[in-house]
């Protein structure tokens, strides 16, 4: 059993804990021995990870483990540190990158935090955000057998990786090496519901002479669960639109127009709660939709990893790495989008035969607000397939003793397919109400609930949104390391060519649905040229000092960012700090693309939720600039002289300006409900709100500060506590709409912020003895309020954790092992709080599913 350990200046050494950076090779008599070593947050070669000023948390895979962390998303979830990522996989709040995971480190935006794989990048998903941002796919890097340590760094870094490193660093490594073969087969359920995680995973490596290859193979199974399977669990759950079917219709007339009921409405909403009738006057026939999503999107996920390292006899080393990922996503969603820019029903129309319609008497024609199908249907389905292929191969060989060099060629492509066809034609379906649907161009449609419809009325005017959307990335880095004197250096260059393309429907193409009304094809590139230096400067016996700067070229900007820190060691005591500059360039997407997507906003003209078509675009007058950040880290790391106890704490503190995000929907509205941005039925200013259009803008900044502390304390040799916190002082906003906010303890739904609860902690107790092994933690967080729903107290949330492993040794041969882990996350069934939304919970923050149960089999020969 291994511990999780932000790594102190003193590193821990216990009978659990050998960090992977330290235990290179061992010397006869079975010391260790320290070999040079390259880690994240410098390029200068070192003797273990404490020489590094900056905070550093470094995470083995007996840890991962430990956690029951089968994927990289479940690891990512227990980091304090992590703040906003989007990593439950549902339908409500992922739209365009379901089947993604990614990290967020101090809340500063999921592309704020550069995710490397063995120190290198990988193209970002072509998938993005609602909010436009790009970010590597964790599910895309790696078959979590083949990870032998995630070092997460915990400040700015991009004085040495460049744009995105504005957060930080999370750097995930293979292991290297091996030799013999392991299966592991995962298993994970819910209680109750039976939605289950299966993962099979096959990891093995053979040298040849002086050269080793490893291979890794991992196939990963996860059923899905609807959101009906949780309807009583989450109160707040609003999914409710006015647009239904059965449906409303505007019957014009003589005077004023007459709002009209479809006549099944009444009927239909006392049999079936799926339609509603809206408490606000007029009172639309309405539709709840929340039971047709999922919580958790059916999904299966193939990956490959093949890595060579080879000796050549002049001492360069050769290494190759080749990786693939196939991951297929199904997920449901409302039987039909509801059809948001009313059309016009003539008379001729049958439905003008019903007498609700029929009586009005003088009528000329109606708008109808509904939807094609609803109460009673089956829900759509949504398919997405997303592959990503990555091939990086590089030499290192030494000019001398002193000085080594390094070369690397990298080339990645992720490639995201989405299909939807729950939308409808604006063309053939205003065709349809006016006798030329069909394909004959010859037949009605009528849209009263129940009405006899031919089919094939309704596969004319069926709407599909679907993009096929490809991100590509090309690097080439040069670095050379070694030592003036005694002064550590190291310095190089970095070419980086990026390509985002995307594809849509026709109907996409030619704004031609009622729902997602579209977007255009877009094809642009990027270049980068970057060029940095660092040095490791001995002050004396105790004082290091630590400089780097980095220049970036990327064509219509650049950026120079320098980075300096100290390292001062005393005996048991070690103090570090940094202050830094970082930056962020805008995605290919948010310069050059635009999306549309449902939101559910408050309307303050009708005084209740909406669900609204928000379209997204980058601004022809305003052009993006980098988001560009100051940090600021100090900490200290004490141990006691026998090393049973160890503490850590650090200062830490973003300052980030021009911060690039689409406007607020809710905000855009709020400041003007009939603006220019605003579109109502009838262009009324009190018709009924139907879709916003936002802009990507630097939208203001963001400032926020914390403190972090680690504690581990070791009770013998057979068991330790540990105790991980990040407390968050502040969190303020300057929104380009809403102006200065107090974003701490806030949802942030209403501007450009993640959820902010002031504290999470997790507290461990880890036991070990023998082959045996047991552990339990206990993870918190805090309480915080909902902007969105009159400040609400979203409920604070504690789970507690428990797992039992066994560990078998030559149980197939003498040279076999086996470990088997029984585990329980959320013990106590704890629910997730009730929160105001589509979904019920909020999903950056809480994990819906309560508790499940896990069994883990691993077998090494």
């Amino acid at each position: 059993m291994k511990f999780i350990k932000k790594v102190p200046i003193v590193l821990l050494c216990s009978p659990f804990f050998i960090p992977a950076s330290v235990a290179n090779a061992q010397d006869e008599g079975g010391g260790i021995v320290l070999e040079e070593v390259v880690v994240t947050g410098s390029f200068i070669k070192r003797k273990n990870q404490s020489d590094s000023t900056s905070p550093i948390q470094v995470i083995s895979s007996d840890a991962i483990d430990d956690l029951g962390a089968f994927t990289n998303a479940d690891l990512i979830n227990t980091l304090t540190v992590n703040a906003g990522a989007q990593n439950n996989n549902d339908g409500f709040n992922q739209t365009f990158s379901l089947g993604t995971t990614n990290v967020n480190l101090r809340g500063l935006g999921v592309s704020s935090t550069l995710t490397l794989l063995n120190g290198r990048r990988q193209a970002v998903t072509a998938a993005t955000t609602l909010n436009g941002d790009q970010f590597t796919d964790l599910n895309s890097l790696v078959p979590s057998i083949a990870i032998d340590r995630v070092e997460i760094l915990e400040d700015g870094a991009s004085t040495l990786y460049g744009s995105d490193a504005v957060a930080g660093v999370a750097n995930f490594l293979t292991r290297k090496g091996f030799e013999g073969l392991e299966l592991e087969i995962n298993h994970k359920t819910t209680d109750d519901d039976g939605q289950d995680d299966t993962q099979i995973s096959l990891f093995g490596g053979h040298s040849f002479g002086n050269t080793n290859v490893i291979a890794a193979l991992s196939m990963f199974d996860r059923s899905p669960l609807s959101a009906a399977d949780r309807r009583d669990e989450f109160e707040l759950r609003n999914a409710n639109s006015t647009f239904g079917s059965p449906g409303t219709f505007l019957v014009f007339k003589a005077g004023p127009p007459q709002r009209v009921l479809d006549p099944s409405c009444l009927a239909v909403t006392a049999s079936n709660p799926e339609t509603t009738i809206g408490s606000v006057p007029p009172g639309n026939c309405g539709f709840d939709f929340g039971d047709f999503f999922r919580l958790v999107a059916e999904e299966e996920r193939v990956q490959s990893y093949v890595e060579l390292n080879t000796t050549f006899d002049n001492d360069v080393q050769l290494f190759v790495e080749l990786g693939y990922t196939a991951n297929d996503v199904v997920t449901t969603g409302s039987p039909s989008q509801p059809i948001l820019f009313p059309p016009f029903i003539p008379t001729i129309n049958p439905a003008f035969s019903d007498p609700a319609l029929a009586g009005v008497a003088g009528a000329t024609g109606a708008l109808f607000f509904g939807r094609v199908a609803g109460s009673g249907s089956a829900p759509s389905q949504v398919e997405i397939e997303s592959d990503t292929y990555r091939v990086s191969a590089g030499l290192k060989g030494d000019f001398n003793d002193v000085w080594s060099w390094q070369t690397s060629f990298g080339l990645s492509e992720n490639t995201y397919n989405y299909y939807n066809d729950s939308d409808t034609l604006v063309d053939r379906f205003s065709a349809a109400l006016f006798g030329r649907g069909g394909p004959n161009n010859n037949q009605f449609f009528n849209p009263i609930f129940g009405a006899a419809n031919d089919p094939a009325v309704r596969e004319d005017f069926r709407g599909v949104y679907a993009f096929e959307a490809t991100s590509k990335l090309v690097t080439l880095d040069a670095i050379a390391s070694g030592a003036i004197g005694s002064v550590g250096v190291a310095g190089g260059v970095q070419l980086r060519n990026s390509e985002l393309e995307y594809d849509y429907s026709d109907a996409a193409e030619n704004d031609n649905l009622f729902f997602f009304r579209g977007n255009r094809s877009f094809k642009d590139d990027e270049d980068v040229a970057a060029i940095f230096v660092e040095a490791d400067i001995p002050v004396s016996e105790n004082l290091n000092i630590q400089a780097a700067l980095r220049y970036e070229d990327l064509g219509d900007f650049d950026s120079t960012d320098p980075k300096l820190g100290f390292l001062w060691r005393k005996d048991q005591l070690s103090v570090r700090g940094t202050v830094s500059t970082s930056f962020r360039a805008p995605s290919i997407f948010q310069k050059a693309g635009g999306l549309t997507a449902p939101a559910r906003i408050v309307d303050p003209v009708a005084g209740g939720f909406a669900t609204v078509s928000q379209r997204t675009e980058s601004s022809a007058t305003n052009p993006l600039r980098p988001q560009e950040s100051d940090a600021l880290n100090f900490g200290f790391t004490w141990e006691s002289s026998g090393q049973d106890l160890s503490i850590s704490a650090d200062y830490w503190r973003f300052d980030y300006s021009d911060f690039i995000t689409p406007e607020n929907a809710t905000a855009v509205v709020n400041a003007n409900p009939n603006g220019p941005q605003i579109t109502r039925v009838g262009n009324s200013p009190t018709g009924a709100l139907i879709a916003v259009t936002t802009l990507f803008r630097n939208a203001g900044s963001l400032e926020t500060d914390g403190i972090d502390l680690s504690v581990s304390k070791d009770f013998g040799e057979t068991l330790r506590a540990t105790l991980d916190a990040s407390y968050i002082l502040s969190y303020d906003l300057d929104d380009p709409v809403l102006g200065q906010l107090d974003g701490l303890g806030q949802r942030n739904f209403t501007n450009f912020g993640v959820p902010t609860p002031e504290l999470r902690w997790n507290v461990g107790l880890l036991w070990a003895k023998n082959s045996h092994s047991a552990n339990m933690f206990y993870r918190f967080i805090d309480s915080y309020a909902d902007e969105n729903n009159t400040n609400a107290e979203i409920d604070s949330f504690g789970t507690l954790d428990v797992q039992y492993a066994y560990q078998f040794s030559n149980l197939f041969g003498d040279e076999s092992e086996a470990r088997l882990l029984l585990g329980v996350k959320n013990l106590t069934d704890e629910q997730a709080p009730d929160v105001a939304s589509r979904s019920g919970y909020d999903s950056l923050t809480h994990n819906p599913l309560g508790r499940q149960f896990y069994l883990s089999v691993k077998l090494g020969f």
